[in-house]
């Protein structure tokens, strides 16, 4: 598991929603554009998931990291999980008032993976 990848120099908790998080509003916006693209176009949908799929699974084959890798894989995993979000919305089983949740939820989960790496909190200031 990725908890078993060593990580150059480390990683710091944090970090990848100060690098690429979303603001939550945002984060919504981008679910609702998944949604529709699955409405839309559900053959691009698919391609968009397999490429953040394949693009995160590249990171598993490194045998160490370093914190912009970390960076990238969260920022993988963040993404299947809009497109994941944004797929349960357009077949109906979420609804757009969930939306704030499962953001937060998204950002609860990028969290914790990162804790899952090993990365270490910020140094309190």
């Amino acid at each position: 598991m990725a908890a078993d990848i060593p990580i150059k120099d480390g990683c710091v908790v944090g970090m990848s929603q100060t690098t690429h998080g979303l603001s939550a509003a945002t984060a919504e916006r981008r679910i609702r554009d998944y949604a529709n693209l699955y409405n839309r176009d559900y053959s691009n949908y698919k391609g968009q998931e397999r490429k953040a799929r394949s693009t995160a699974y590249s990171y598993m084959e490194l045998k160490s990291w370093t914190q912009e890798e970390v960076l990238g894989f969260i920022y993988q995993q963040r993404e299947l999980l809009y497109i994941s979000v944004g797929g349960e919305l357009a077949l109906g089983r979420i609804d757009t008032t969930a939306l704030p949740g499962y953001v937060a939820a998204i950002e609860q989960k990028v969290t914790d993976l990162e804790i899952e790496l090993g990365c270490t909190m910020p140094a309190a200031q």
